[in-house]
């Protein structure tokens, strides 16, 4: 079920279109939540397509999907945490992760569905990757590449910083990536409140 202005017709429609287009199907999800964005929805968003005439078993490259969110703060301690604990789910390094988001980046900025906004962020972030990215997708000198670019990311932290990080995921459909920064944020903020509470403890002995 729909809100906002993306009603359920125009959903499956969409869904639809892309299927006779033979895009796959976890693209085609990742553009439903990013579409009911667009179309003003202020909810939490998820999309689930079952095919009913899917093969039994999905080939293996398809079981899991994964698009790696937006690299723009990952000065942020949090952030990066947060955006490593994905990769790992995923089974990535955070260097490979960072290389599958240049590349989709790539992909998507040659689409003409790109909101402005969308399409002004992305831009932008493929400026920061940098002009001369060596090596092609994968290779030893890319990944070599990436890790030293995210060392030299300035660091952030504040509370703007945070609130700041997670809007923009929302607002680009990043939905998973800014549950884990929360929790993250949360379970760090716990840790910090445990060890106050070890040292006052300490103090009084």
């Amino acid at each position: 079920m729909s809100e906002g202005e993306f009603s359920n017709t125009e959903v499956i429609e969409h869904i639809a279109l892309r299927l006779r287009r033979g895009d796959d199907i976890s693209d085609i999800a990742g553009s439903v939540c990013h579409k009911a964005i667009e179309m003003k929805s202020q909810d939490n968003i998820s999309c689930m397509i079952v095919a009913l005439n899917a093969p039994s078993a999905a080939p293996e490259e398809h079981r899991l999907g994964f698009t790696p969110g937006c690299t723009q703060n990952l000065g942020s301690n949090c952030y990066k945490s947060a955006y490593t604990e994905m990769a790992s789910r995923a089974n990535l390094t955070l260097e490979e992760a960072i290389d599958k988001r240049y590349e989709h980046v790539k992909v998507e900025l040659q689409k003409e569905t790109l909101s402005k906004e969308l399409l002004d962020d992305m831009r932008d972030e493929l400026t920061k990757f940098g002009n001369k990215v060596p090596g092609e997708p994968g290779s030893t000198e890319r990944l070599e590449y990436f890790k030293e670019w995210v060392e030299s990311a300035q660091p952030q932290g504040s509370t703007d910083d945070m609130e700041f990080s997670l809007l923009r995921m929302l607002q680009q459909g990043n939905i998973g990536t800014a549950a884990s920064l929360i929790h993250a944020a949360q379970t760090r903020g716990s840790s910090s409140a445990e060890d106050d509470s070890g040292d006052k403890s300490d103090a009084r002995e």
